[in-house]
């Protein structure tokens, strides 16, 4: 997951609008939005995970990156372009995967207050 987390930190660096370089825009904003379709789909995937072991492995590697999740979500949530009207697929993909994260972690209280 270390290089998701770096191409998350990657898409939070540039912030380009579509006027000054519309290839670039278009690259981080979809950039973004497969990731969180990929912390989501991850997320799924344990919850889905039938074999007890496998599950809480995968658990504990997830448990991990929570903090990096949350900081990544949050900082899409400070910026003004998550909120233009085509990004409507990054703003599901953050809806679901925050409802995900806050139904499976809500005993996590310390990343909960992080959101």
């Amino acid at each position: 997951m270390n290089i998701f987390d770096s191409a998350a930190q990657m898409s939070l660096q540039v912030s380009v609008t579509a006027e000054e370089d519309e290839d670039t825009y278009e690259f981080i904003k979809e950039l973004r939005v497969e990731l969180t379709n990929l912390y989501l789909t991850l997320l799924i995937g344990i919850i889905s995970e039938n074999d007890q072991a496998t599950h809480q492995q995968y658990l504990l590697i997830y448990q991990s990156q929570l903090d990096s999740v949350g900081t990544f979500i949050h900082s899409l949530t400070q910026m003004r372009e998550t909120f233009n009207a085509d990004n409507v697929q990054l703003l599901l993909n953050m809806i679901g995967l925050l409802a995900d994260l806050v139904q499976y972690f809500s005993d996590n209280r310390d990343f909960i207050s992080k959101l």
